[in-house]
């Protein structure tokens, strides 16, 4: 396996920014969310990659 290079910087979150990211607003902490709240909002996330990943084929 060749060896891992060392990456200067953080590259990805330049990328980001240069980018953008359509549909994102600004959004600031609501407080303390449930273990069930957490989970539910990582589910729906999981659904829409899962379906932008099955349009994109």
């Amino acid at each position: 396996m060749p060896p891992r290079r060392a990456v200067r910087g953080r590259p990805s979150r330049r990328n980001v920014k240069d980018q953008g990211v359509p549909n994102a607003h600004e959004m600031q902490p609501q407080g303390e969310v449930t273990n069930a709240e957490f989970r539910e909002a990582i589910r729906m996330l999981s659904q829409v990659v899962t379906n932008q990943a099955g349009q994109q084929k």
